[in-house]
């Protein structure tokens, strides 16, 4: 089994998104088939990744604004054109793009974000997560009650904040692969392998309706 069919199988066990196999497939190579190489796999996998896992983090926390916007992770600048209390007595905020308006973006909803503000380059950032998503509009809900006094001062932006899960799982998924024993997992690992043969429950397809005769259900 190749490197790549071993990769689907990872992510398909695991339910991730076939975005994640299709990110990685065209850069994976062939391995030897043999359960005694899923180490090397995984060390092939992670080589691969984290040069992804790079590439990815120079576009999220690169300092300059344009860049950050050319590659659809920062909007700058902004507006915040409505406040309301949400769950818990925290902000929401309806936040707008004013400018730029045409240029693609990764923001979704379920993201994590990021207000800054470009006035005062010492101030912290404040997090919260996008519930819901238009073209040049989005609602960021935040952790706090109170909007900071930069908020004021203009030259609002907004990042997308970069989540490292997806790399994390992976990894964690390799590791149950190679570590699995007498389970499903190790059961589909080992025939994925050739290390056993797949089993197959015999199912009772013999047709029970009362008015055929026997001959007839055989027939059918």
């Amino acid at each position: 089994m190749d490197f790549q069919k071993y990769a689907k199988a990872v992510i398909y066990l695991k339910g991730f998104s076939m975005d994640y196999y299709l990110n990685f497939a065209p850069h994976l190579s062939p391995i030897n088939s043999g359960i005694g190489t899923v180490t090397k796999i995984k060390k092939a996998f992670k080589n691969r990744a984290g040069r992804r896992f790079s590439a990815i983090q120079g576009a999220f926390f690169g300092n300059n604004i344009n860049y950050r916007k050319q590659n659809g992770v920062t909007w700058y600048p902004i507006s915040i054109t409505n406040t309301e209390i949400g769950l818990g007595e925290y902000l929401i905020l309806d936040v707008e793009r004013t400018s730029n308006h045409h240029e693609p973006h990764r923001f979704s909803g379920g993201k994590m974000a990021a207000l800054f503000t470009n006035t005062y380059k010492d101030t912290q950032p404040i997090n919260g997560t996008i519930k819901i998503m238009g073209p040049n509009k989005l609602r960021l809900s935040l952790t706090i009650d109170e909007l900071p006094d930069w908020c004021d001062a203009g030259k609002l932006g907004i990042n997308l904040l970069f989540d490292e899960s997806g790399f994390k799982e992976m990894d964690i998924a390799l590791d149950k692969v190679i570590g699995a024993s007498n389970n499903r997992l190790a059961t589909l690992r080992d025939v994925m392998y050739k290390k056993t043969r797949p089993t197959f429950d015999k199912l009772n397809d013999e047709l029970k309706i009362a008015t055929l005769n026997q001959s007839q259900k055989q027939s059918s």
